[in-house]
């Protein structure tokens, strides 16, 4: 029997000691082109069970199509920048926030980002390959070279000569703890309780008349400067026993006043219509020191007020929410937010400045209540935004941010992403419905580790120039550029023609705008026309079903305003790695398998045929149990192997069984190779196992064993077939059986994955 720990090293040192891969690449170098893209994983340590699937599925697509002849373009790349890498770092400094990142020193700071990004990438190179990977891992792509730097400075001069990077101060997702901005596809959710409000907002000129609005973010009331009601609801004036006069939306009246135990009478009616324009005072006014010219008014929208819950008044503070930005632009309302991205409030928020947005509710609460212009306190769950990556509370705040215009080529993104073959189907619907949600990306970050945005701007006639390569810049600053991080990207000033002095932008670019451009920036493209012209578009990518929020929304936006055409014409997605009782596998829950573990106890074929045989694109427990049967199969394929090398060759007329096996041969040839070429891996080792185990093993054999010495041509010819058409899966024990067929000069070519398949029609 096979022993796999012993076998596959051997395997292992015969590829490399005989170069078996650079024979492949060359040998198909003039074939049909198959671009392979790799998604950039970060390098941070050893690999876990979801990349070794990853990969192993990547390795399965490429080995199928160099057996086909195929030149693939297979080169690994990695994620190198970002707050990930920061965030290590700072573990590592001991820091807690920018402000201790300054005082340990943004230059000393990035460098030790930059050793960190490529700290584990040759233990990666060295895991991947002893899962029997084969890829381009001598020449990786990092996303901090200077090369794919000049890729991603180009598509964003691009983005700006066609009119879609803009600055604006916008309402956008912050977390407190990275200080900076995040996009909509960094936000996870999760349910929180909070403290939710109703709060009474007295109306000008008419005394004792109050507005009744709710909010779960107490915090926001100091930027709140207008309140929204729908112009088609009826609104209802109700009068309780202590005189006052309170407004709210009619249908929700006997709800709230029912949960409040108070009696009331009405007094009036209004269409929502009627109150715009309607003037109140902010019950916090008193604390702040706001300077304000249009607020505190009422204002229509008919998107955004609805009755489901709340009163009907929807508090409105333009600085700190998407829809509140929007209704507050429209009709005029100042958009404050004294709010800084530590999460701090600033001098703006008055007696509340310095305090900490969400830890001040319960002093806003407190002095609400002091004031008599609370109604009600109670606990609310909902689901809030939390930061990816530290998994912080995120807070709505406007700042300026420079931005990708989405909404002009939104209707692009929805055209291209129906051309493109998503593996399973279905994952087309979940991709669609991502991309008909997606606004204006904010593409700056106020960090350091990261591709720098390439905008200077003149501080003396605010003109602004978008740089799109390092000779580029250094034509128009006059000097040569060693460095392009930080901080010595800074340190390179542009003469501007009015005489004054442009400085860059000091913000970083998302780090999601890096992997986007990888498709193209992996190819060299600005240097290697000849390249990017054979391969470009990707035919193949080939992830985790998250990347449709992160990888492949950024690749194909980017794309379609670098090259107006998406950058991928297959996707294959594959779910997430659980333990047996479907739970994510952690550290922390201490139900992790590693790739190791189960490599030293089974073999790494195995496991490749694990995985292909059990990923269908939806999340799946790990059941080591399914080895057992993976057992079997090599058990019968080994056996199989045995058998045909004992037996005589003899010639012979074909007999009805022999016509039959050679047909059902064919078919399964065909059904295999289309299902490689549909990245439908499972149903390859389907149409595997059920011809061998079933038509050869235990049909075919049994008839014939009476005539064995006649059969040697035909069982030979389909061993060496399917070992051929299992190699891509279990490209070792497929190895090791043709070696020794090689050996009894059966075959000349030295390694299976040096053969292409046969062809049906021979």
């Amino acid at each position: 029997m096979y022993n796999p720990q012993e076998t596959e090293k051997e395997i292992l040192n015969f590829w490399q000691k005989k170069k078996i891969y650079e024979k492949s690449k060359k040998k198909n170098s003039k074939g049909k082109k198959f671009y392979f893209m790799d998604g950039p994983p970060y390098a941070t340590g050893h690999i876990h069970m979801g990349t070794a699937l990853n990969k192993i599925l990547k390795d399965i697509a490429m080995r199928s199509r160099r057996l086909q002849g195929m030149d693939v373009f297979d080169r690994a790349g990695y994620d190198t920048h970002g707050v990930p890498i920061e965030f290590q770092i700072e573990k590592e400094i001991g820091s807690k926030s920018k402000k201790d990142i300054e005082k340990f020193g943004v230059e000393k700071f990035v460098e030790r980002c930059k050793e960190y990004a490529t700290r584990f990438i040759g233990v990666m190179n060295s895991e991947f390959k002893n899962l029997g990977v084969w890829m381009d891992f001598k020449n990786p792509y990092l996303t901090l070279s200077p090369e794919y730097i000049e890729a991603i400075w180009d598509t964003f001069k691009i983005a700006d000569e066609k009119g879609l990077l803009y600055l604006d101060k916008y309402s956008v997702h912050v977390c407190p703890r990275c200080e900076t901005a995040v996009a909509y596809n960094e936000i996870e959710y999760a349910e929180q309780e909070d403290v939710s409000v109703f709060v009474k907002f007295p109306l000008k000129n008419k005394k004792s008349t109050l507005l009744i609005i709710w909010t779960t973010t107490p915090w926001t009331l100091p930027g709140n400067t207008g309140v929204m009601v729908h112009p088609d609801f009826v609104y209802q004036e109700i009068e309780l026993k202590n005189g006052e006069r309170w407004i709210m939306a009619k249908e929700l009246v006997p709800k709230i006043m029912s949960m409040l135990e108070l009696g009331y009478i009405v007094t009036t009616e209004y269409k929502g219509k009627e109150m715009e324009g309607w003037k109140y005072e902010n019950p916090l006014a008193k604390n702040l020191k706001l300077n304000l010219k249009s607020s505190y008014r009422i204002v229509l929208s008919g998107r955004y007020v609805n009755l489901e819950e709340g009163t009907g008044l929807v508090h409105t503070a333009p600085g700190h929410g998407k829809e509140d930005y929007e209704v507050g632009k429209e009709t005029g309302l100042d958009i404050v937010s004294p709010v800084s991205t530590n999460g701090l409030l600033t001098e703006e928020a008055g007696k509340y400045a310095g305090k900490k947005a969400r830890v001040v509710d319960d002093e806003i609460i407190k002095d609400l209540e002091k004031d008599g212009y609370l109604v009600y306190k109670m606990k609310y769950k909902h689901d809030y935004p939390l930061c990816w990556r530290c998994k912080t509370p995120l807070l709505m705040i406007a700042q300026p941010q420079w931005f990708l215009k989405i909404s002009e080529i939104h209707k692009k993104l929805l055209e291209n992403n129906e051309k493109v073959n998503w593996i399973p189907s279905w994952m087309k619907l979940r991709m669609r419905a991502w991309l008909e949600g997606i606004s204006d990306w904010p593409v700056s970050r106020k960090r350091y580790w990261g591709t720098p945005l390439p905008i200077w701007i003149c501080e003396k006639c605010n003109k602004k120039i978008v740089v799109g390569s390092i000779k580029e810049l250094e034509k128009l600053s006059g000097r040569k550029i060693k460095e392009v991080h930080k901080p010595k990207i800074d340190e390179v000033y542009i003469k501007c023609k009015c005489s004054g002095k442009m400085k860059r932008v000091e913000d970083v670019l998302d780090v999601w705008f890096d992997s986007g451009v990888s498709s193209w920036a992996a190819l060299d493209y600005l240097r290697k026309q000849d390249k990017f012209k054979k391969f470009w578009p990707a035919d193949l990518n080939l992830e985790g079903r998250d990347q449709i929020r992160g990888w492949w929304n950024s690749q194909l936006i980017l794309s379609i305003i670098r090259f107006n055409k998406k950058p991928f014409d297959n996707i294959s997605v594959h779910g997430l790695v659980l333990d047996i009782g479907k739970k994510k596998m952690s550290k922390s829950l201490g139900n992790i398998f590693s790739p190791k573990e189960i490599i030293e106890k089974y073999g790494r074929d195995y496991l490749r045929y694990y995985f292909a045989r059990i990923s269908r694109g939806e999340d799946f427990a790990f059941d080591e149990e399914e080895f057992l049967e993976i057992q079997k199969v090599f058990r019968i394929l080994i056996n199989i192997n045995n058998y045909v090398n004992q037996i005589e060759k003899k010639s012979s007329n074909l007999e009805i069984e022999d016509k039959w096996i050679l047909s059902r041969f064919n078919s399964m040839i065909k059904e295999t190779v289309n299902n490689y070429n549909s990245y439908k891996f499972y149903e390859v080792v389907q149409i595997l196992e059920n011809f061998l185990v079933s038509d050869l093993s235990r049909t075919y054999i049994q008839l014939t064993r009476e005539r064995a010495d006649e059969t040697f041509e035909i069982l030979n010819k389909i061993l060496l077939e399917i070992l051929k058409l299992f190699a891509p899966i279990i490209p070792l024990v497929t190895e090791k059986i043709w070696q020794e067929l090689r050996d009894k000069k059966i075959m000349k070519e030295e390694s299976v994955h040096l053969t292409n398949w046969m062809k049906v029609d021979e």
